[in-house]
């Protein structure tokens, strides 16, 4: 028993060519079936089958009279409802139903199904999947060998020829020459103008930070010249005293001497002179003594090698400080450090600078005047050059 595929009726024989219900070919593809996994290399439908292979076609038929023709008497026009007449067997169909076939012996051609269309580069074939619902294996060309041609690479420097690579090359770029503007001097001018203008900037701020420093800048003493010196070697005119030694690099005072050059009582006069700590504590003061009446009677101004200067007047062997040791940053701190002090005196106006600059003014009259000299506690000893003592004006 055969089953139509288009309409689901159970044909009663094998062999028919055609539904007796719906007229439907059965050898036409059933849309709805799966197709086979694989088809056979070399198959051809429409070969007659062997002569060994049994006979295709419709069954024999009944005799004409036995059987009566029927058309579908159902409700809804397709169904079909039994004949009448008793003389037709049940689940047979007249001849007249089936169409007429010229030749039973030979087969029906069978149209083979649709080929599957070519895979290309992007889209996978159409409806070529297995029974298991995957993708049904094809003998096409893989698909990176169906990608299209590589692009024509662009290179703007020769190179060799690589296999499989089509290259073009390409002339570099013309750059047009750039030309030398008639004014491209200037820009040197305008490094070295702002290097003269950075150097005349840091000038003036310089003078600029002398001068808010109070003013007190010592020029050279300008009057009458009373001595000089540059106190090295071998000196004559100065008082012999234990403690002071000339040498070398200058007069060496220790030993709380007071070494005095040979010029008399001075009164207005002003005392510069060059000194170091050679060896000794730091913070024993050395410096000028002026306006020596005699003995533990004159004024003393100096600074020692921590930093600090002072001022004070001895009388009678007393020490009367007027200005205790007080830190300024005009000195130069440390052993074998060379300072250069300066004091100034007009009548009982005195005036003290280290390194030009001026750390104090004071007034006072004990002393009108007297000699003047070089003097260095005990515990230390200094080291003085390049003296010089002019007229103050």
């Amino acid at each position: 028993m055969m089953t139509c595929w288009c309409c689901g009726y159970d044909i009663p024989f094998a062999g028919a060519a055609a539904c007796p219900r719906c007229g439907v070919l059965l050898s036409a593809p059933d849309p709805f079936a799966e197709p086979a996994e694989d088809v056979p290399p070399g198959w051809q439908p429409n070969v007659a089958p062997p002569a060994s292979a049994p006979a295709f076609g419709p069954p024999k038929l009944l005799p004409a009279q036995q059987v009566e023709p029927y058309a579908p008497t159902g409700a809804d026009g397709y169904s079909f409802d039994a004949p009448p007449s008793a003389t037709r067997p049940p689940d047979t169909i007249a001849a007249s139903d089936l169409p007429t076939v010229a030749n039973p012996a030979v087969s029906l051609p069978v149209n083979p199904p649709p080929s599957p269309p070519v895979p290309t580069p992007v889209d996978l074939p159409v409806a070529a999947f297995n029974a298991g619902g995957r993708p049904a294996r094809t003998a096409s060309v893989p698909i990176w060998e169906q990608l299209p041609p590589p692009v024509a690479r662009i290179t703007l420097t020769p190179q060799l020829a690589q296999p499989g690579v089509r290259s073009v090359s390409v002339p570099a770029p013309i750059v047009a020459a750039r030309r030398r503007s008639p004014f491209a001097f200037l820009r040197h001018f305008s490094v070295v103008a702002r290097a003269i203008s950075a150097l005349i900037i840091f000038a003036v701020v310089a003078v600029g930070a002398l001068a808010i420093r109070g003013l007190g800048h010592s020029a050279a003493p300008h009057g009458d010249t009373i001595y000089q010196s540059a106190l090295t070697g071998t000196i004559s005119g100065w008082e012999s005293s234990d403690g002071c030694s000339f040498e070398r690099d200058g007069l060496h005072v220790s030993a709380g001497a007071i070494c005095m050059p040979d010029i008399g009582d001075q009164g207005d006069v002003t005392l510069t002179v060059q000194t170091k700590l050679a060896h000794g504590d730091g913070t024993r003061a050395f410096g000028i003594v002026f306006r020596y009446t005699g003995q533990g009677n004159y004024y003393f101004f100096g600074i020692d090698a921590d930093g600090e200067w002072q001022f004070y007047k001895a009388v009678d062997d007393q020490i009367m400080p007027i200005f205790h040791a007080t830190q300024d940053p005009a000195i130069l701190l440390g052993i074998n450090t060379l300072n250069t002090i300066e004091v100034r005196a007009k009548g009982t106006h005195f005036d003290f600078y280290v390194n030009g600059v001026a750390v104090k003014s004071t007034d006072d009259a004990t002393y009108a005047s007297g000699q003047w000299g070089l003097a260095a506690p005990q515990g230390i000893e200094a080291v003085y050059t390049n003296i010089a003592l002019v007229k103050t004006k």
